[in-house]
């Protein structure tokens, strides 16, 4: 199975504290490895939107199933902000 990741530099709203990856199901721009982007969420019923965080794209990792990705997890993302040049 496949995952997406994304490190949050700097959050702008609560929610999205610094420091925490948020983990994607499916391909997202905001996974583009070692791309920094500004994460927008918008209201669909007002047409406000909003900035919530700074992101850094860590790109994807594969784990053989749910028991390897909760094993793995902690060591791949630690691998990962190296490899894009976060240090933790």
């Amino acid at each position: 199975m496949r995952k997406w990741l994304c490190y949050i530099e700097k959050g702008l709203e609560e929610g999205y504290e610094d420091g925490n990856v948020i983990i994607f199901s499916h391909p997202s721009t905001y996974s583009e490895k070692g791309t920094k982007r500004v994460m927008e969420l918008m209201n669909i019923k007002t047409g406000k939107s909003r900035e919530v965080a700074v992101v850094i794209g860590l790109g994807y990792a594969d784990f053989e199933n749910e028991a390897d990705f909760k094993k793995r997890l902690k060591e791949v993302i630690e691998r990962k902000l190296k490899e894009v040049g976060v240090n933790e």
